[in-house]
């Protein structure tokens, strides 16, 4: 009999955000060690459907969905509900292990008894520790029991743990629990990464990658660089990020005519992202150091190193472990405009066309790299719930 195991969160498969990229190469990793990954993520905010519905994909996994929340009475009903996990329970034979993605307290504690009924492995894969600081008085205060509740309760209700950074390692090392870390992953052998790349305008261009969001990616201060660069052969490729919402949330960073050196190209697919990204001469992401951002690994970083370009970025979570050793790149040692223009004016002058010409594409963070390591931990969980089963 296969073993199987049931990956829960709020991730919109197949493949349509961070997240799903993240469980789909962990479900990879296990398939190569024995193990059937059955996915079930949370619908489009959009679309309104009952019960569980079946995700179509092309990675030989069997996914399913639930109705995305509508309302506040919605979401909470949703914390404490694994009615759909228990249907997976009873249709796949041999579940083994249940892991939930970034899960609510509320959430464990309700997955924690339903694992006990069937004698299943609970465990938890966490890629996120933050601080609390937006959304209503109401949602911060609910946010923050949360997230003590998940720092200091929610190891004690698990297996085992999947964490994202060293930091992680050493916070949650204190349970004793069974943990490893996985970085982002990619698999270097899916089509995106063989695609023709979209070469950019700039003869020496560099690209940025993702949304704006002010408290993760300082975009803005990305931008603000570019603007203070007059060389018409330097330029800026901003995908992710359409022009007017850029002008929206920062209304005095573009000049009242635009910029000759930045093009924004709005939201698209993830193959058309990751062709941007082949086309570069260099990948650019600037992020303050704080818990969210050292807690975390940027898949974007992840992504970027897996295409070969030199990468400007800050030294948060474990960047610095990689940049300057198998992965090319620079640190940049402030987030303000002026020290990331004067490191990108030092990229622009030491790029080598023939470099470029020769990259080729890196498995630093290719999932089969990990297999050994996840099956090292697939062990040692074993034993350990042995031992607490006696």
């Amino acid at each position: 009999m296969k073993k199987t195991v049931i990956y829960f969160g709020n991730f919109i498969l197949p493949d349509c955000n961070a997240a799903a990229h993240r469980v789909v190469s962990v479900g990879k990793i296990l398939r190569e060690i024995g193990y059937n990954t059955v996915y079930l993520g949370i619908g489009d905010p959009d679309e309104r459907f009952d019960g569980l519905r079946s995700v179509e994909n092309s990675y030989g996994f069997d996914m399913f969905e639930s109705a995305y929340p509508a309302g506040n009475i919605e979401w909470v009903k949703r914390l404490t509900d694994v009615s759909g996990i228990e249907q997976l329970i009873k249709k796949y034979q041999g579940v083994r292990e249940i892991i939930l993605y970034n899960a609510p307290y509320a959430t464990v504690c309700a997955a924690s008894k339903l694992a006990k009924k069937y004698n299943i492995k609970l465990l938890f894969d966490c890629t996120e520790l933050c601080d609390v600081t937006e959304g209503s008085l109401a949602k911060r205060i609910i946010k923050k029991a949360d997230a003590y509740f998940t720092k200091n309760s929610m190891p004690k209700k698990i297996d085992g743990l999947i964490v994202i950074s060293s930091f992680m390692e050493r916070f949650f090392e204190k349970f004793q629990k069974p943990m490893v870390r996985l970085t982002p992953l990619v698999d270097i052998g899916d089509p995106i990464w063989h695609g023709t790349p979209i070469k950019s305008a700039y003869k020496k261009s560099f690209c940025f990658a993702g949304t704006i969001d002010a408290s993760k990616d300082f975009v803005n201060e990305i931008v603000k660089a570019f603007t203070q660069i007059t060389d018409p052969d330097i330029g800026l490729d901003v995908v992710g990020v359409a022009e007017e919402d850029f002008k929206n949330k920062y209304p005095d960073i573009l000049p009242a005519g635009g910029s000759k050196n930045i093009t924004f190209f709005g939201r698209l697919s993830h193959a058309e992202t990751i062709a941007h990204v082949l086309g570069a001469d260099y990948y650019i992401f600037i992020r303050p150091s704080d818990l969210r951002n050292n807690a975390g690994f940027p898949t974007k970083f992840t992504e970027a190193a897996t295409s070969g370009a030199p990468i400007i970025t800050t030294n948060v979570s474990d960047i610095g472990d990689y940049i300057g050793k198998s992965i090319k790149g620079y640190i940049v040692s402030d987030t303000n405009a002026e020290t990331i223009k004067k490191t990108v004016l030092k990229a622009a002058a030491d790029f080598d066309p023939q470099e470029k010409a020769d990259r080729e594409l890196l498995a630093v963070f290719d999932y089969r790299s990990n297999v050994l390591k996840l099956a090292d931990w697939i062990g040692e969980l074993i034993i350990s719930y042995a031992l607490t089963q006696k």
